[in-house]
């Protein structure tokens, strides 16, 4: 079993726009956080990230219709380049809940990156984050 800490993420079924930075053609709007394409674009949420800590990130697709969502938050190093980033949906559809885990690296961070690419159209939903205490 893996032993997870408490959400992270405030207002992530997106009731409100409060607590989050909406960046180049993101909007907030109907309960869902939307990014149209044509041009890339963060969605953020300042909470901490430890270096070497793994962590879940889960969210519902309420329609995808092409393009990229990225976690942008600095993972280590797998490439030999630059810092990696996760792709969190390429080729999914609407209607789906995605999960994935990452080990957060090479250093610690204070916000959440989430980041739509210029070609993604897509809307997500009910994003959550937590800490994997024990695994």
């Amino acid at each position: 079993d893996i032993d997870l800490g408490d959400d992270m993420v405030t207002d992530g079924d997106f009731a409100s726009s409060t607590n989050w930075s909406v960046g180049t053609n993101w909007s907030i709007t109907g309960g869902a956080a939307v990014h149209s394409s044509s041009a890339s674009g963060y969605l953020r949420q300042t909470m901490t990230f430890e270096e070497g800590s793994t962590y879940l990130i889960q969210f519902d697709i309420s329609s995808w219709t092409q393009g990229s969502f990225i976690l942008g938050n600095h993972l280590p190093d797998t490439t030999g380049g630059t810092d990696d980033n996760l792709t969190l949906t390429e080729g999914q559809s609407s209607g789906t809940t995605i999960t994935r885990y990452w080990k957060q690296g090479p250093s610690s961070l204070t916000q959440l990156n989430l980041f739509g690419t210029s070609a993604f159209d897509g809307t997500i939903d009910n994003v959550v984050v937590k800490k994997v205490l024990k695994n």
